[in-house]
């Protein structure tokens, strides 16, 4: 939705198609299917009906093939279902409303009961097709589903499942650049002054909104583990699936650390803006650096080097928060000192979740 935005807003016609390829092959591979079944239904086997073959391909057709494959096994048991309940109703009733009712009704529960989820109207529109068309429409409708779902599972093997890692990679990658683009809003203007409890309250809505979209860095890892789970490629491709998915896991919790972090400095804004420390922002550009570093070496094919730098910042941030700490005296302002100790260990925390020598998830920064 955003990149989307984006692009309404600067027209950038390649740069859009860069931001969405993933999603722009998934339509090319779509297409390809339907097209495929078409041509295997009409001219290969003759199929009276082809225009369900590709309807198939529409329905079952997914980004991996591990999800194409249990989506057309659905799609087959709920046109299996519709088809015997039709043709056992249609024989006890003649061909009437009372058949399509009861068929109907029936064709659901079983398809509820049977888990089918979205494919349960499958089950349903099987029977309709075999009570409107006649018996042969019901068989069709099974024949070219098969063909579907075989075009469908055909066009998805070819595509290579490293590409879900590589997006995956890129979409840790953006998450940390939308953290690090806060941290270098707050150090340029908490060090030159020109912020207040508003611009506070700005940021932490802002930090709570990063919060929020780790869902997203959630379901590129779940997406490449389902394209792995049928690769010849698994246990090659496996130890990056774990760094990928320790990565997400780092950086959700960075990210939960850091809203603690804002959300503390807008209460010390609106109790003492005073009690901040001087060397504050420092930390805050070390805090940017780290998050930018991190995120590279997710989507980078040799991050050794990055995973040096990451390390460098991570010592220096920490040097920067033990002398920021050391003049800080809760003593001294009860309310508004402890704030400000509270916020320089979230800041301690952000670092280890990242620490490639001593954090808790060392495996995503792995050279």
């Amino acid at each position: 939705m955003r990149s989307a935005l984006k692009a309404l807003r600067r027209p950038d016609p390649w740069g859009w198609i860069r931001a969405n390829r993933l999603e722009l092959g998934q339509v090319v591979r779509v297409t390809v299917a339907c097209a495929l079944a078409w041509e295997l239904a009409q001219r290969v086997l003759a199929v009276p009906l082809p225009v369900m073959a590709p309807l198939a391909a529409l329905l079952t057709v997914q980004v991996t093939v591990y999800r194409t494959v249990t989506r057309g096994l659905r799609l087959m048991a709920g046109v299996l279902v519709g088809l015997a309940a039709a043709l056992g109703f249609a024989h006890l009733f003649g061909l009437n409303t009372i058949t399509l009712t009861v068929s109907v009704f029936v064709s659901l529960v079983l398809g509820r009961l049977m888990r089918l989820g979205e494919m349960v109207n499958q089950v349903a529109l099987t029977a309709m097709f075999v009570i409107g068309l006649g018996q042969h429409a019901g068989f069709a409708r099974l024949y070219d589903s098969l063909i579907g779902i075989a075009a469908g599972v055909l066009v998805n093997a070819f595509s290579s499942p490293r590409r879900y890692l590589a997006r995956a990679g890129e979409k840790l990658a953006g998450f940390a650049d939308w953290l690090a683009e806060l941290c270098a809003e707050m150090a340029e203007r908490i060090r030159t002054g020109e912020w207040d409890h508003d611009v506070a309250r700005a940021w932490l809505q802002r930090a709570r909104v990063i919060s929020r979209e780790t869902d997203v860095l959630y379901e590129s890892v779940r997406r490449a583990e389902e394209g792995l789970k049928v690769s010849p490629r698994r246990a090659t491709l496996q130890p990056s699936l774990e760094t990928i998915g320790e990565a997400t896991r780092s950086l959700d919790h960075a990210a939960h650390l850091y809203r603690g972090l804002v959300r503390r400095l807008t209460q010390i804004a609106a109790e003492a803006p005073e009690a901040i420390p001087p060397g504050l922002a420092d930390l805050l550009d070390d805090l940017r650096e780290a998050f930018t570093l991190f995120g590279r070496i997710q989507s980078s094919p040799s991050p050794e080097g990055q995973i040096e730098e990451l390390r460098g910042v991570v010592r220096r941030a920490e040097q920067h928060q033990r002398r920021v700490a050391e003049k800080v005296q809760p003593s001294a302002l009860p309310g508004p000192g402890r704030s400000v100790a509270a916020l320089l260990d979230d800041a301690q925390w952000v670092l280890y979740e990242m620490d490639p020598d001593h954090g808790p998830h060392r495996q995503a920064v792995a050279g």
